[in-house]
Parts: C-alpha cells; sequence; structure tokens
C-alpha cells in the first residue's frame, strides 16, 4: 500500500505570511488539526499546527493571550519539515511518523503541495481492516519494536 491509498488531498494549505488569527480559522473551519505551509509555487516551507498556534496564547490560571495582528505563520511554524511522496510506502512512511512523533505529514509530488496524511487518515483505514497493527507495520518497515514498558 501506498501513501497515495490513504492521504487527504484536496488539502488547505496557508502560507507564511498568512497572519496567525486566519490561519487559526482555517484550520477551525476545515476542522483539521495542521496544514502545509506553502510558497507562491506550492512547494511545501513548513507545517503549521493547532499546537504551534496555540502556544504562549492560553497562560495557566489567566485569559488567553492577544493574538498579533501583524504575527504571521512563518514565526511559529515547524520549518522544513519531513514530507512524504504519494508513491511512498505507507507502512515505512506511518512507521516514521510515530517514531518521530508526526501527526501529519506533507505529501509532495514534483516539488509541489498535493496533500496531506495524518494519523487520522491511517486510523480511518485501521478501523476500515485495511491496515495492519502496529508492530506489523514495524516488521513491514524494517524498524524495531518500541519497548513499551
Amino acid at each position: 500500500m501506498h501513501v497515495r491509498d490513504v492521504m487527504r488531498t484536496g488539502v488547505t494549505t496557508v502560507r507564511a505570511d498568512t497572519p496567525i488569527a486566519v490561519a487559526a480559522r482555517v484550520l477551525v473551519g476545515r476542522g483539521h488539526a495542521s496544514s502545509p505551509v506553502v510558497d507562491a509555487e506550492d512547494q511545501v516551507v513548513g507545517v503549521v499546527s493547532e499546537s504551534d498556534l496555540l502556544a504562549g496564547r492560553v497562560p495557566v490560571g489567566g485569559d488567553p493571550g492577544e493574538i498579533d495582528p501583524e504575527e504571521v505563520v512563518a514565526a511559529v511554524m515547524t520549518h522544513h519539515p519531513f514530507t512524504a511522496g504519494p508513491d511512498d510506502d505507507l507502512a515505512f512512511t506511518v512507521a516514521r511518523m510515530l517514531e518521530n512523533g508526526l501527526r501529519a505529514l506533507p505529501v509532495e509530488s514534483g516539488g509541489r503541495c498535493v496533500g496531506l496524511l495524518s494519523r487520522h487518515d491511517v486510523l480511518r483505514e485501521v478501523a476500515r481492516g485495511s491496515l495492519q497493527s502496529e508492530e506489523r507495520w514495524r516488521e513491514h518497515a524494517g524498524m524495531a519494536s518500541r519497548d513499551r514498558g
């Protein structure tokens, strides 16, 4: 199975110069936890997540911090993220995501963002019975088991 078999296409992207408040509205409005950040040629330059947008804005025991209308996605996004290709082996890609604690990966083809692969997308296929257990994924991808202590 390949990444293309599970990834979402038609993913909403944002630009590095998108104001944080706008990016937050995009994620909330689409029900997404993250979005690829692309340049004018649709090349992936980063990923912005709910965590990135929330960091420092919800203090413990206080009111949410003000969002500076001038602050843009580039200030909080993950730069140079891991990416996958549509023809990449899904088992290897999921194992890589798990090993690196990644919730989602932008999918690129020909230097352009063509989709997003998230843990949720993969879990949906597991629930349908289309995919195997994590241990089987790791065996297939040639990765050692984690000690679950």
